[in-house]
C-alpha cells in the first residue's frame, strides 16, 4: 500500500513539532514570548496533538491576563484552553472534563469588547462555547456511560444550532443530529410495548432528519456570502456537508461533496487529502461517517419489525451498511482497509496473569485468533504477569514481520506461521525451567548478595531475554532489549508512523504493547510501553482516594533537558539511567508474584521516592483497564486466571483464612470487571466483546 504522505512533508512536520516543543519548554520556564507568539505556538502544538503543551501555554496567557497585542479575545483563549484541557491524555479523565467545564464557566462571564466584537461576534463566540460543552459532555458519556451527559450534550448542541448555522457553519447542528440518533437508539433498545416509547424515538429521529435536510440545503450557499470565501478550502466545512448527506442516506451526494474538496484544493479524486488535512482530522471524519451509518443501521434493525416504521428508512439496515461501506471504500481508494476499522472499531487484546499456565493458555488463544485472521486487527496488546511473558514474545515476532513485509504482502498464513514458531520457541525456552534458574546459580546468588539493586527479579528479567526473546529472528539474538527500541516501523510507512493516527488505514495493524505492573507506593496500575513508564491518568479517581499519581516518565533522551528541575517541570523525561530500560525488567516486574519474587525497585526515578513494582495481577489481573484507557471499543479478553473453586470445608487457620480472603477479593474484582464490560456492551460504548477463560470454549 502506498503511503498517503511523502517522507519529505512528513519529516518536515515532525521537525516543526520538535522545534515547537523546544520553544514551548522555554516559554513555560519564563522565556520572553509575546502573547501573540505564545498563542500561535499553542495553536501549532494543538494541531500537532500536543495538547499538554498547548494547554499550559493557553493557561499561561490567561493566568498573566496580558492580551496586549493579541488579535484573539480572552473568550477565544479561554475556549482553546478548555479544548486542550479536555483532550489532554495526561490528565485523569474525570478531572480533565471537570476542569474544562470550569474554564468554560469562566469564559461565560466574559464580554466581548467593542474592539473584539467585529472580529469574533457574540453569537459565534456563544456557539463555540456551546459546541465545546456538547463535546465534553459527549466524551464524558463515552467514558463513564452516564445517559444524563448525553442529554446535556444534546441540549448544548441544539441551543447552538438554534442560534443559526451561518455563524458556526453547521458545527453544532450536525453534532445535535448525531446525538439525537444516539438517544433514539438508546430509547429503541429499551423500548417497551407502550406507544409513548415509540413516539419519543420517532420525535428524536425526525428532528435529526430535519436538521440534516436543513444543513444539506443551506450550507452550500454560505461561501457565496461576502467574507465567507475561505470556506471553499476548509476540510471540516466539506466534511460537515458530507455528514449531512450521509445521515440522510444520500451516499452519492456525500461522495460528491468529499471529491468537491479535492477539486477545490487541486487534488486528484482518488488522492486522500492528507497533504492538506492532518491525519487525525481525516481519520476522525471517516470514523464519524462510518459510526453514523452503523448507528442508523442499528436503529433501523431495532425498529424494522414495527409496521409504523416501514418506509421511513431509505434502505433496510443490511443495505444501509453495505452502501455506506461501498461509498467510503470508493472514496478512500488505496486506503480502503480503513473502512473496516471505521466500521469494526478499535480492537484490543488482553492477556491475563496466571503464571506460565496463563502463557500456555494464551498461546492457544493466539492460534485461534490467527486461524480466523483476527490478529491483524489488534491495535492494543495489554499484558499482565504470565500474559506479559508470552505477550512480549509475540510482540517481538510481530515486530519482525511488520518491518520485513509490506502491508499488501502480509497474509493470514503469516500470522498462523508466526504463532506456530512462537509456540515452538516458547516451549523450548520454558523447558529450561527459567524460574528455577533464578536461584540455582551460585554466581548469581553471590551477585545478588554483593551488588545492590541486583535482585532475583532482575535476574528473572535477564533470563526472559536470554531463554525466550533471543530466539526471535531479528538479528538481535542475546543482545539486551530496551523498551524504547520496541517501536514498530512498518516496511512501507513513513519514518514518523504513529499507531494512534495512522493505524486505521492499514490492513495489518501495528499494536501498542502495554505491560502492566502494580505500584506498591500508591496501589495504582503501572504501565510499561515503548514511550513511557508510569501510572496512567485513569488509575486515579480523586473522588474516592487521595493518593498521588506517579506520572508517566518518557524514555527518550533530550539534550535540551540537562537539569533535574526542568526535567520534572515540563515534559517528564526519565533520568538518564532509566532512559534505556530493559524489556526483561519490565516483564519481570509484571510477573513478580508476591511472596515468590520481591518487587522490582526503581530508586531515584522520582524525587524523594523509591518505587516498588509488584505483579500486575494485584491491580488488574485481566488487563482490561489499559484497553479502556486506550479507547478500545472492541475487546478480546483471554482470562487464564485461576478461578476460585467452592470449598465444602474452608480452612480456619491463620494462613488459610488470609489466602482464601485474597482469592475472594480477586474473584470479586474479576466479576466486577466483566459486569462493567457487559454494561458497556449493552449501552453501545463497546461494539464487541469476547471473554475467554479456562472453563469456557471459544
Amino acid at each position: 500500500m502506498d503511503s498517503p504522505l511523502t517522507p519529505t512533508s512528513s519529516a518536515a512536520a515532525e521537525d516543526q513539532r520538535k522545534r515547537d516543543i523546544a520553544e514551548a519548554e522555554s516559554a513555560l520556564r519564563g522565556g520572553a514570548l509575546s502573547p501573540e507568539k505564545t498563542y500561535a505556538l499553542a495553536e501549532r502544538l494543538k494541531n500537532a496533538n500536543e495538547f499538554g503543551y498547548a494547554r499550559k501555554l493557553f493557561g499561561q496567557i490567561r493566568s498573566k491576563g496580558d492580551y496586549l497585542g493579541l488579535s484573539k479575545s480572552p473568550i477565544k483563549v479561554g475556549q482553546r484552553h478548555a479544548l486542550c484541557t479536555y483532550k489532554d491524555p495526561d490528565l485523569q479523565a474525570a478531572d480533565r472534563f471537570k476542569r474544562a467545564l470550569e474554564i468554560l464557566d469562566e469564559v461565560d462571564t466574559l464580554k466581548l469588547t467593542e474592539q473584539d466584537r467585529p472580529k469574533t461576534g457574540e453569537i459565534a463566540a456563544r456557539q463555540e462555547t456551546l459546541g465545546l460543552r456538547g463535546s465534553i459532555y459527549n466524551r464524558r458519556w463515552q467514558v463513564e456511560g452516564n445517559r444524563v451527559d448525553l442529554e446535556r450534550s444534546l441540549a448544548c448542541y441544539y441551543e447552538g444550532y438554534e442560534l443559526g448555522l451561518e455563524h458556526d457553519q453547521g458545527y453544532t447542528g450536525i453534532n445535535a443530529a448525531y446525538v439525537l440518533d444516539l438517544l433514539a437508539r438508546e430509547n429503541a433498545s429499551g423500548m417497551g410495548k407502550m406507544s409513548g416509547d415509540l413516539a419519543v424515538v420517532h420525535e428524536q429521529w425526525s428532528r435529526a432528519y430535519d436538521i440534516r435536510q436543513t444543513l444539506a440545503k443551506l450550507l452550500p450557499t454560505l461561501p457565496a456570502f461576502k467574507g465567507n470565501e475561505w470556506l471553499l478550502k476548509e476540510w471540516w466545512f466539506y466534511s460537515t456537508r458530507a455528514e449531512a448527506h450521509f445521515g440522510l442516506g444520500e451516499y452519492d451526494q456525500a461522495l460528491a461533496v468529499l471529491r468537491e474538496y479535492n477539486d477545490a484544493v487541486g487534488l486528484e479524486h482518488g488522492e486522500p487529502p492528507l497533504k492538506r488535512v492532518s491525519a487525525w482530522e481525516f481519520e476522525s471524519t471517516i470514523t464519524q461517517l462510518a459510526s453514523l451509518a452503523q448507528l442508523q443501521a442499528d436503529l433501523a434493525e431495532l425498529l424494522e419489525s414495527n409496521n409504523e416504521w416501514k418506509g421511513r428508512w431509505p434502505y433496510p439496515a443490511a443495505e444501509l451498511r453495505e452502501r455506506a461501506r461501498r461509498t467510503l471504500g470508493e472514496y478512500l481508494g488505496r486506503m480502503a482497509p480503513g473502512v473496516e476499522r471505521a466500521f469494526g472499531g478499535k480492537l484490543g487484546l488482553a492477556l491475563s496473569g496466571g503464571g506460565f499456565r496463563a502463557s500456555l493458555f494464551h498461546l492457544g488463544v493466539l492460534a485461534y485468533l490467527a486461524e480466523r485472521d483476527v490478529l491483524r486487527r489488534v491495535e492494543v496488546l495489554s499484558c499482565v504477569s504470565g500474559g506479559s511473558i508470552i505477550g512480549a514474545h509475540f510482540y517481538l515476532e510481530l515486530k519482525h514481520l511488520l518491518e520485513t513485509r509490506t502491508d499488501n504482502e502480509i497474509t493470514r498464513q503469516d500470522y498462523v506461521e508466526l504463532v506456530r514458531r512462537l509456540e515452538q520457541d516458547f516451549l523450548r525456552g520454558i523447558e529450561t525451567n527459567i524460574r528455577c534458574q533464578v536461584f540455582s546459580s551460585i554466581w548469581t546468588n553471590l551477585r545478588t548478595f554483593f551488588q545492590p539493586g541486583y535482585t532475583p527479579t532482575r535476574r528473572l528479567g535477564e533470563l526472559y531475554e536470554a531463554r525466550l526473546y533471543s530466539r526471535v529472528p531479528d538479528e538481535r539474538g542475546g543482545k539486551p532489549r530496551y523498551l524504547r527500541d520496541l517501536f514498530i516501523q512498518p516496511k512501507d510507512e513513513v519514518s514518523d508512523f504513529k499507531t494512534k493516527y495512522d493505524n486505521w488505514r492499514r490492513a495489518a495493524r501495528v499494536p501498542m504493547l502495554v505491560l502492566n505492573a502494580t505500584t506498591m507506593n500508591t496501589g495504582h496500575n503501572w504501565q510499561f510501553t515503548a514511550s513511557w513508564m508510569g501510572e496512567p491518568p485513569s488509575s486515579l479517581d480523586a473522588e474516592i482516594e487521595g493518593n498521588y499519581r506517579l506520572r508517566r516518565m518518557y524514555h527518550f533522551e533530550s539534550p535540551r533537558l540537562k537539569d533535574k528541575w526542568r526535567n520534572r517541570l515540563l515534559q517528564p523525561f526519565a533520568p538518564p539511567d532509566y532512559q534505556r530500560f530493559r524489556l526483561g525488567d519490565a516483564v519481570a516486574a509484571s510477573s513478580s508474584v508476591p511472596g515468590l519474587f520481591e518487587p522490582l525497585v526503581l530508586p531515584d526515578l522520582y524525587d524523594d521516592k523509591t518505587v516498588r513494582l509488584a505483579d500486575g495481577g494485584v491491580y488488574d489481573n485481566q488487563g482490561v483497564s489499559s484497553l479502556l484507557e486506550q479507547d478500545c471499543n472492541v475487546m478480546i479478553v483471554s482470562d487464564a486466571s485461576g478461578q476460585m473453586a467452592a470449598q465444602d470445608h474452608p480452612s480456619g487457620g491463620r494462613l488459610g483464612v488470609p489466602l482464601r480472603s485474597f482469592s475472594v477479593s480477586m474473584a470479586r474484582v474479576r466479576q466486577s470487571q466483566y459486569q462493567e464490560l457487559e454494561a458497556r456492551l449493552r449501552s453501545g460504548l463497546l461494539k464487541g466483546l469476547m471473554f475467554l477463560h479456562l472453563k469456557k470454549d471459544p
